[in-house]
């Protein structure tokens, strides 16, 4: 009985905004324009499929299910790229949005970004995360001398994050701080690439570019400019539009400052410096 009536259910959501739902048990008062279900859901729509403990659905007047309301042990997963989501509740409005939240979890290969809410817009392969937490795992990496380990592993927060171009380029926005390692990047921007691989989730990170309002640290040393790039590979960073460096008492300014990662050692290009005497 509980099948068929969840079959009636899916029949009369029309595309685009189509939903299919089935559950162990199914409940509903006559001429309402809610049901519950519990045990085992799954509801499918286009290429999203989400699974948890049980949901509550509004119908609107045409019997479309135009809200479900998911909760305990949320599962999200898009076939078309394989993106994993879970949480502890989902609203989801068919054809518009999903929202995922309490310990929203998002999963990449071995990354994983934490946020307060995550929002999956079915027609798009953009998500975006509100207050993401990210851990981007050390990689080994092939060079001319073998296969080595990539520095540190990367952690990343900010106020939001939005992945986008099949999750080969993520970019955060709002009060981001970067920290690997030894190394600390604070800027109003920053945007993550990853280097192309047949499968997204074995691909390398590649280049990190932060913009606006750049801080840079490691250890005694600090540098400020307009834009900075990391290679998380090597720890090399570049400090462009009015870069500076300071070191103690002392400060060079240049066009373009290059910190290399294993030696801390800054080339600078067009160099102007203010040196600190010793006593």
């Amino acid at each position: 009985m509980t099948a068929f009536v969840l079959l009636i259910a899916a029949a009369v959501s029309t595309e685009p905004d189509r939903v299919e739902l089935t559950s162990e048990t199914l409940s509903f008062a006559p001429g309402a324009r809610t049901a519950h279900a519990e045990g085992s859901v799954v509801a499918r729509s286009g290429r999203l499929e989400v699974r948890c403990d049980r949901a509550d659905a509004t119908y609107a007047a045409d019997r479309r299910i135009e809200r479900l309301e998911l909760h305990g042990g949320v599962k999200l997963l898009r076939e078309s790229d394989g993106l994993a989501a879970e949480a502890d509740e989902a609203t989801w409005e068919p054809g518009t949005l999903l929202t995922l939240s309490g310990e929203a979890r998002l999963h990449r290969g071995r990354d994983s970004v934490r946020g307060e809410r995550i929002l999956v817009r079915p027609d798009s392969e953009r998500v975006e995360v509100e207050s993401p937490r990210v851990a981007l795992a050390a990689r080994r990496r092939r060079t001319a001398r073998g296969i080595e380990e990539m520095r540190e592993a990367v952690e990343i927060r900010a106020s939001r994050l939005v992945v986008s171009d099949r999750r080969t380029r993520a970019r955060f926005e709002g009060s981001v701080r970067l920290v690997q390692g030894e190394v600390s990047i604070s800027a109003d921007r920053l945007e993550a690439r990853t280097a192309s691989a047949a499968d997204p989730d074995d691909a390398d990170l590649s280049l990190l570019t932060a913009e606006g309002g750049v801080t840079w640290r490691r250890g005694d040393q600090e540098g400020t400019c307009a834009r900075g790039t990391l290679d998380p590979a090597t720890g090399d960073v570049r400090l462009e539009g009015a870069p500076m460096v300071r070191q103690g008492g002392s400060e060079v300014r240049g066009e373009r400052i290059v910190v290399d990662g294993a030696t801390g050692r800054a080339r600078v290009e067009k160099a102007t410096a203010r040196i600190r005497g010793g006593k």
